[in-house]
């Protein structure tokens, strides 16, 4: 399901539910910041064993031979060897490729494979779609969420006369009569 909340104000904060507080700013830097951390615990958790002994196997010569050329110094050096993956994954900058996050709907499509991928129970909120995509990719992002079996909400500051959204998805106007100014 796509919800598209519609108004004319260009910037706004939304509390929803419980006062949950939604940023509506998105980058592909916003997606590593926020979904590393569980990508990565993701990973950990079904890297099977036999990976998980040839990973650390590997760390564990590549420590032995940056060791080994230690001792070539005059200075008291040594490393300590750790088999913490995440620690691991995070010095060598685990990082989602950016080639394939230069267009907004692969973006948009990241979000929701991290989001399936992940097992989050979150739905992800993004603004002003329509201003970067399409119809056909709106189609094609309504389709992916009904194949995901994911939600949505595209929040759009239009007007309802220029406003693109699949024709199967959940609409609601905002009137500007229900919006708190503060």
């Amino acid at each position: 399901m796509v919800i598209n909340i519609l108004s004319n104000r260009s910037e706004w904060t939304f509390y929803f539910l419980s006062s949950v507080q939604f940023n509506f700013t998105i980058s592909a830097k916003n997606i590593l910041d926020k979904y590393i951390p569980l990508i990565i615990k993701k990973y950990i958790e079904n890297l099977d064993e036999d990976n998980r002994n040839k990973i650390i196997k590997a760390y564990y010569n590549l420590e032995s031979l940056v060791q080994d050329s230690l001792f070539l110094e005059d200075l008291p050096l040594e490393l300590d060897f750790s088999e913490d993956l995440k620690k691991f994954l995070k010095l060598e900058n685990l990082h989602l490729d950016s080639k394939f996050l230069k267009e907004p709907y692969a973006i948009i499509e990241s979000i929701l494979r991290i989001h399936q991928t992940c097992n989050l129970k979150t739905v992800p909120v993004v603004c002003n779609v329509a201003h970067y995509l399409d119809r056909t990719q709106l189609n094609m992002l309504n389709n992916l969420l009904k194949s995901m079996k994911l939600k949505m909400i595209l929040i759009e500051f239009t007007s309802k006369d220029v406003l693109v959204y699949p024709k199967d998805a959940d609409y609601f106007y905002i009137d500007q009569d229900l919006v708190d100014w503060y």
